[in-house]
């Protein structure tokens, strides 16, 4: 938790970050392998002691020595940028990529640019993404795109994709000896956008294809790995795509249908490849949807219906949830057609083992967004009530330096420890009025759908939430400053969290919380 990245609140336009803040944003961007090499790298093999194997291969101690080369990489940042003494081993012109972010930091000009906007005047154009991974989004005030579609996925993410996948397949393989057949994955846009398609070259890897590398070229190519190569069977996919990766990357969705379809057609074992398998047991009864693995919203939705009715708290039982979520993405995306196919989605899900997305920045944990249990725990619990049983939920983590998996409740687990319950967090939060405490409330609602959704919530959570946000006298009396009908809305998403069998909380501290809830609504009246 000490390592990751912790927002400082909101963003307010034109605010620049003070030095500690500007530190460890800094920290973030060069703890990243880039045209430079990790400057926590540097710090652990630039003396005689040489403590990079010891970081690497000895996880008991390896953390610790991380933390202390992070606060030797803090000194040696504050000396780049107060011009004092810089360390003889960084390498030529580290300090001038430095102060180069650093200038360009300052140098944003928000409000100005908003105005040549509502101006009508020309704005200069410049890439966007996550600063931490692609600092040359530096200055902002510019107007935004992002890049050319074509170059998705980019040889760095397909690195990336690479490893996501074989740590994908060696966690399920540990977990129950056996190969997941078919992977569930949540693809997004903007997560395309900014990483440059890590998911895309995830589900090629899963596939047993590649990227072909043609100088020049306008559209990629794909190989196939042989098998031999390759060392184990290709797994298959079920793609679930958002209406912004439809609008904005349809040729990509062409892409992935005609990888799936080149390997459904290898001459090869089923045995050997799990996407030909399933597609031969389905191609009598589903035709040529037996090769669908694109699913969607309808051409005119974005999103769900489902999250509208956890939000609002429109529903009996998870069935309901399930329902919402089928009749959403029950859409076939084929090359050139879109096809409403409950059946398709539902056989092609019946076959989950394995499901994941994604989580490519540091500004969002899974907590901070309902799309995230909209998507990752909408598919999964839809996934359970189709074949009957819960299939593994991994997250995969492209935040650090190294790409990682964990588990669901892992992931949620820190989420709520570096967001909901953490002081620090909520203090920047409550620095603004009323949006402040909305967000620390939307953190708790989000975390009760993805008990909904997944039920790898543990009860604690929301015990601790509970006693932090509402039971603190103190920080229950600013939330009402800040918000009056959020410290409300907290109290009621806890009841419903009790009631729906998500929370098991004493009877005592229950109607505690009933009766708080009483007298903070009438405070509100």
């Amino acid at each position: 938790m000490k390592k990751r990245l912790i927002p400082h609140g909101l963003h307010i336009l034109d605010t620049k970050p003070d030095e500690e803040e500007l530190v460890d944003y800094l920290l973030g961007v060069l703890r990243i392998d880039r045209e430079y090499p990790s400057l926590l790298k540097l710090l652990a093999s630039c003396d005689e002691t040489d403590r990079t194997d010891n970081v690497e291969k000895h996880p008991e101690t390896g953390s610790l020595l991380k933390s202390e080369l992070e606060d030797e990489a803090k000194n040696v940042i504050l000396s780049i940028i107060k011009k004092g003494n810089v360390p003889s081993y960084l390498p030529d012109g580290y300090n001038e990529f430095v102060e180069g972010i650093v200038s360009n930091i300052n140098d944003s000009k928000e409000a100005e640019g908003l105005l040549k906007a509502l101006d009508g005047k020309f704005i200069t154009p410049s890439r966007g993404g996550d600063p931490i991974r692609d600092p040359e989004v530096y200055p902002t005030g510019r107007a935004m795109y992002a890049f050319d579609p074509r170059q998705i996925p980019t040889v760095a993410a397909e690195t990336r994709g690479q490893q996501a996948a074989e740590l994908l397949i060696n966690s399920y393989r540990e977990e129950h000896g056996t190969y997941p057949q078919r992977v569930g994955i949540v693809l997004w846009g903007f997560e395309t956008l900014k990483t440059g398609g890590d998911t895309i070259a995830t589900i090629l890897a899963l596939l047993g294809m590649r990227i072909k590398h043609q100088k020049g070229a306008w559209f990629k190519n794909i190989e196939v790995i042989p098998l031999e190569v390759l060392g184990r069977p290709r797994i298959d996919v079920t793609i679930t795509i958002c209406g912004i990766f439809r609008d904005t990357l349809a040729t990509h969705i062409d892409f992935i249908n005609r990888a799936i379809r080149r390997v459904t057609r290898l001459e090869e074992s089923p045995e050997d490849n799990y996407p030909r398998k399933h597609y031969l047991e389905d191609e009598e009864e589903l035709g040529d949807l037996a090769m669908a693995r694109v699913f969607g919203p309808a051409p005119a939705e974005y999103a769900t219906s489902m999250r509208t009715m956890v939000e609002n708290g429109n529903w009996e039982d998870e069935e309901e949830l399930v329902e919402s979520y089928q009749d959403s993405m029950k859409y076939a995306y084929q090359e050139g057609n879109i096809t409403e196919s409950s059946e398709a989605f539902n056989r092609a899900l019946s076959r989950v083992d394995l499901v994941t997305q994604e989580r490519d920045n540091t500004e969002y944990e899974v907590t901070d967004l309902d799309h995230y249990y909209e998507f990752l725990g909408g598919l999964a619990r839809t996934i359970e009530s189709t074949r009957g049983e819960k299939a593994d939920i991994l997250v995969v983590d492209s935040t650090e330096e190294e790409v990682q998996v964990e588990g669901l409740s892992q992931t949620i687990r820190r989420a709520s420890r570096t967001r909901l319950l953490n002081p620090s967090w909520i203090d920047g939060m409550l620095k603004h009025e009323f949006h402040g405490a909305q967000k620390v409330q939307d953190s708790l609602e989000y975390l009760m759908g993805f008990a909904a959704t997944t039920g790898q919530v543990e009860n604690w959570l929301f015990d601790e939430a509970a006693d932090k946000l509402l039971f603190d006298e103190e920080m229950r009396e600013r939330i009402q400053e800040n918000n009056p009908y959020a410290a409300v809305k907290m109290g009621e998403i806890l009841l419903e969290t009790e009631r729906r069998g998500y929370w098991e909380a004493d009877e005592d501290k229950i109607k505690k919380l009933r009766d708080l809830v009483v007298k903070m609504d009438a405070e509100v009246e």
